[in-house]
C-alpha cells in the first residue's frame, strides 16, 4: 500500500503513549523490506536502481522526515495542548494535563482494531455523546437533541420534539419514501444542537454526524445532504450548518479536508479541533466521563 504519513506518525505517538518514547524512523526499514510500502518501487524506477539496502535507506530517511514534518505540525498546531515533545527524530509522551487524557483518547480511538461487538457500539456511542456536547459548547447552543444510536425515541418523534421546541424542523416525509420501501431511521444525523437568537423562531441549527470508521471521507460524499434531509422534514428558516466530527488527524493532507469539507458543504471537526475545544469543558464532569470513557474503550481495541 502507499505510504500513509498520518497513519505512520499515529502509530510512532502511541509508542511514544505506551513506552514513554519513540524513534520516529523505527520498523520503517522493515516495512519497506516486507513489500507494506509499496512506493519504494516507483521510487527505485525514478533512480534506475536496482532494491538494495542503500535504496532502503534513502527511502526511509525521506519518509522519516514526512512523519517527522507531520508530527511537528501537530505540535505547532495545537501547542501546550499536544501531550508529545519531538526532539530531533525523538517523540517523548509528556503526560495528559490534568489527568484528563483527550488528544490520547481520539488517536486511540482512530487506530482501533477490533470494530465490532457491543464494546465498539459503546465506544462509538460515546465518541457522539463527546461530539454533540463539543459542538453545543463551540457554538454555545441551548438545546441538544441525540439523534443517533444515543436516542431513546423514535426519529420522528425527536423531529416533532423540537418542531414544538423551536417552531421549526416539521415532520413532513415526502410520500415517495414510504413506497419506495424506504424506513426513515435518522437521516444520517447524529445530533441535532440548536441555538436560539431570540424568543422568536429563526435560531441556528447544526445538524452532526460523528465518523469514526476510517471510510468517514466517503460519508462526506453522500451523508448530511440538505436534500435528502428535506424529504423528511421542513428545512429551519436558516440554512443549517452541518458538521462531520472524527478521531483523524492529517496536517499535511490540507487539500482532502477542503474537499472533504466541500463535498457537503459544511466544517470538520478532527482530532486537533476537538481536543481545542474540549480543553475548554476540562471542568465539565459529563465531558470528563466520556473522554476517560473513550479512553478506556479504545484502549482495549487498539492493538
Amino acid at each position: 500500500m502507499s505510504m500513509n504519513i498520518a497513519k505512520y506518525a499515529d502509530q510512532v505517538e502511541v509508542s511514544a503513549l505506551n513506552n514513554s518514547y519513540a524513534i520516529v524512523g523505527d520498523g520503517l526499514d522493515d516495512e519497506i523490506i516486507s513489500g507494506n510500502i509499496e512506493d519504494l518501487a516507483n521510487y527505485e524506477r525514478s533512480l534506475g536502481d536496482d532494491e538494495d539496502w542503500s535504496t532502503v535507506a534513502a527511502f526511509s530517511d525521506i519518509h522519516e522526515g514526512k512523519i517527522r514534518l507531520e508530527l511537528e505540525k501537530r505540535s505547532e498546531l495545537l501547542g501546550s495542548m499536544y501531550p508529545f515533545e519531538l526532539v530531533q527524530s525523538s517523540l517523548t509522551y509528556s503526560q495528559a494535563t490534568e489527568g484528563v487524557m483527550t488528544y490520547e483518547s481520539l488517536l486511540l480511538l482512530s487506530l482501533t482494531t477490533r470494530r465490532q461487538g457491543k464494546s465498539w457500539l459503546e465506544l462509538t456511542n460515546s465518541f457522539e455523546r463527546l461530539s454533540a456536547m463539543a459542538v453545543k459548547n463551540f457554538f454555545q447552543c441551548d438545546k441538544c437533541w441525540w439523534t443517533g444510536a444515543n436516542s431513546d425515541q423514535g426519529f420522528e418523534e425527536i423531529v416533532r420534539a423540537i418542531h414544538g421546541s423551536t417552531g421549526e424542523l416539521e415532520w413532513n416525509p415526502d410520500p415517495t419514501i414510504h413506497r419506495e420501501g424506504k424506513r426513515i431511521k435518522d437521516a444520517s444525523v447524529d445530533f441535532i444542537n440548536y441555538r436560539r437568537l431570540d424568543s422568536r423562531p429563526g435560531g441556528l441549527f447544526f445538524f452532526g454526524q460523528s465518523a469514526c470508521g476510517k471510510d468517514w471521507y466517503s460519508k462526506t460524499e453522500r451523508d448530511l445532504r440538505l436534500k435528502k434531509i428535506e424529504r423528511i422534514f421542513r428545512l429551519p428558516y436558516a440554512t443549517p450548518v452541518c458538521l462531520f466530527v472524527i478521531p483523524y488527524l492529517d496536517t499535511g493532507d490540507l487539500t482532502m479536508m477542503a474537499r472533504a469539507a466541500s463535498n457537503f458543504s459544511g466544517l470538520i471537526f478532527d482530532r486537533a479541533r476537538l481536543t481545542k475545544v474540549l480543553a475548554d469543558m476540562k471542568d465539565d464532569a459529563k465531558v470528563e466521563h466520556e473522554i476517560r470513557t473513550v479512553h478506556h474503550l479504545a484502549s482495549t481495541q487498539c492493538n
